[in-house]
């Protein structure tokens, strides 16, 4: 299969034949990132966390007064069948809304739903060798307001998240671990984090401008059950470098441990046995949502 056939791409629910020039140079989400995104794991023709992309998209587009198109669901369902026929098990759909065409200039508001776009790319699995060793992060220099218009929402600005991933990638470490301007860790670049002390699993809270993910709601919702409890924590680095375990979650990458932190390490040597059961409720959780047999890393 070419690369031009493992990739589909629909406009308002409409298959585009040459995505190259499917977005006309007015679009706001391209002049001015006006708009929102999803990115959504798709197995064997499935997403099993629809529900959850489509209610954090919601709550974005409300934050933008953007006003949300109709059947963005059977949007999903549609994109996620054709992943199946182009026979691409493991699939990466996007959902992108844009305000849709204006005049140049910031008050140039078309007032119309949003322009939706969607595209099915075959997932790129986390390398082997990551898995093994974990993930190895730097504190980015750069810090967040947890005040900004966009703190918490998925915006299509993501300048800011780019930036720090390479600052990462020129230290040779493979992501960043950000922190808000109260020095509170936030996240890494594009994935939430989590860490464990003793039976209890703190994920970043809120007031930090952290994303609210789907995985990592999902980790919330299995951890009870593994005899774990879940508490949100404002907490500087030194919580996560004298953690237990941690690892970084999102919905394409998954859930991967983080080993390193500035030259730290994170935990023992060995995979901690929460992190290996909640991992593990994970995997066979969304195996079960896809009505697939088991779900790769």
């Amino acid at each position: 299969m070419s690369a031009a056939q493992s990739i589909g791409v629909w406009i308002d629910g409409e298959p585009v034949a040459d995505a190259n020039r499917a977005i006309s140079a007015f679009d706001r989400g391209l002049t001015l990132a006006d708009g929102v995104f999803e990115t959504i794991r798709v197995l064997n023709g499935v997403a099993p966390m629809a529900v959850a992309h489509l209610t954090r998209l919601a709550a974005g587009a409300e934050r933008l007064e953007l006003v949300l198109p109709t059947g963005l669901a059977d949007h999903i369902a549609t994109a996620a069948a054709a992943a199946r026929r182009m026979q691409i098990p493991d699939a990466v759909l996007r959902l992108t809304l844009t305000r849709g065409d204006a005049l140049p200039g910031m008050a140039g508001l078309s007032g119309g739903a949003a322009r939706t776009i969607v595209t099915v790319t075959p997932r790129i699995a986390v390398r082997d060798e990551v898995i093994e060793r974990g993930l190895t992060l730097v504190t980015s220099h750069w810090r967040w307001s947890a005040r900004r218009p966009t703190a918490g929402i998925k915006s299509l600005d993501y300048t800011a998240n780019v930036l720090a991933l390479r600052e990462a990638h020129s230290q040779g470490v493979d992501d960043a671990l950000v922190l808000d301007t109260d020095e509170h860790m936030v996240s890494c670049t594009a994935s939430n984090i989590c860490w464990f002390s003793d039976a209890v699993l703190f994920t970043p809270a809120a007031s930090t401008g952290a994303l609210a993910g789907t995985t990592l709601l999902l980790l919330r919702e299995l951890a009870p059950s593994l005899g774990l409890t879940v508490r949100d924590a404002v907490a500087p680095v030194d919580a996560l470098l004298h953690a237990d375990a941690a690892c970084a979650c999102s919905a394409i990458r998954g859930v991967v441990p983080i080993t390193q932190l500035d030259g730290h390490t994170i935990g023992g040597l060995g995979r901690s046995p929460r992190f290996r059961a909640l991992h593990d409720a994970w995997r066979v959780e969304m195996a079960r949502r896809a009505g697939v047999d088991f779900v790769v890393d």
